[in-house]
């Protein structure tokens, strides 16, 4: 696919402006060729541990524009990376199995 979507599992340091860290969140990250959201309110265990499809649910609820990007996706039916590792939509259904291409 020539926009290729990604979901990147996020942890986000606060610095202040002299570059020491003052704060930690974790989140997601959505981003294609044209467009990106994210969003940095989630907690740590929201996002460690979670399944694929669990994450693409959680990413999809971000805002309408990360949304949009998911729904690009599906319609092309290429899948998309999550991290590192690029999925299918047959992966993406809850108890699926792993990553394509690993």
């Amino acid at each position: 696919m020539a926009n290729q979507v990604s979901i990147y599992p996020t942890r986000f340091t606060d610095v202040d402006l002299d570059g020491n860290e003052i704060g930690v969140s974790w989140g997601l990250r959505v981003a294609d060729d044209t467009d990106c959201a994210y969003s940095n309110m989630f907690e740590k265990d929201d996002i460690v541990g979670r399944t694929p499809a669990e994450i693409v649910e959680l990413a999809r609820g971000i805002d309408d524009r990360a949304r949009a990007i998911i729904d690009f996706a599906e319609e092309c039916r290429d899948g998309l990376h999550i991290g590192d590792a690029h999925y299918s939509w047959t992966e993406l259904k809850p108890g699926s199995g792993g990553p394509t291409g690993a």
